[in-house]
């Protein structure tokens, strides 16, 4: 049932970036999502559930800067709440995955911009630190990840704690992944690239390895 609504996500926020292009849209959201099942990534873990709330928080984002709808950044909260409620340890990852959007749609040469207001952005995430505390934890929730990273008893039991190892196979796997991504960047791309994108892109990267 979540994987089904991860596939809706991913599909409806490809259709939003690529401007209804239909035939792309399928393709990656077909490519993503098998990646997901065939790495057995969509499993009964909490894990699923920040895959469709990071995926949610992208769609939010990406809605208000193409229809300048603040409306939508309501929603930010409540993914949030959901978020620090189902996956604690991850609820970094939404603020992470928003800071590039602060800092995109300045005129800056070589790159493509969007122009819209951070304002709503900033009022977005303070709201979620105030809806994040509305957990069993209240604080203690916020700060789990940064107790736990790097504790060597964790990192023996879960393998998402440990730093790629290229001699496997999901390193492999995840390696080449990137390369691919950054293969498609590189010949495909007509026109130039948008800072938020490109950050996205260099902090995930640095993030997997």
């Amino acid at each position: 049932f979540i994987d089904m609504l991860i596939v809706f996500v991913i599909y409806k926020l490809c259709m939003l970036i690529s401007d209804k292009n239909y035939k792309i849209s399928i393709l990656i959201t077909f490519v993503i999502d098998s990646i997901l099942i065939i790495t057995k990534f969509i499993v009964t873990r909490p894990q699923v559930f920040t895959y469709l709330f990071v995926l949610l928080i992208f769609f939010c984002l990406e809605f208000y800067i193409k229809n300048k709808s603040k409306k939508i950044l309501l929603f930010l909260p409540i993914i949030s709440l959901l978020q620090i409620n189902f996956h604690a340890s991850m609820w970094w990852l939404l603020i992470v995955f928003m800071i590039p959007y602060l800092f995109d749609g300045y005129n800056i040469s070589f790159f493509c911009k969007d122009l819209y207001s951070k304002f709503p952005i900033i009022v977005a995430i303070i709201f979620m630190f105030i809806f994040a505390l509305i957990n069993p934890y209240g604080v203690e929730a916020l700060k789990y990840v940064f107790n736990s990273y790097g504790v060597s008893y964790i990192n023996n039991y879960v393998a998402e704690m440990r730093p790629l190892n290229i001699n496997d196979i999901m390193g492999k796997f995840i390696f080449i992944v990137v390369i691919l991504i950054y293969l498609i960047y590189v010949l495909g791309s007509r026109k130039k690239i948008k800072v938020r994108y490109l950050l996205l892109l260099l902090g995930t990267t640095y993030m997997s390895f």
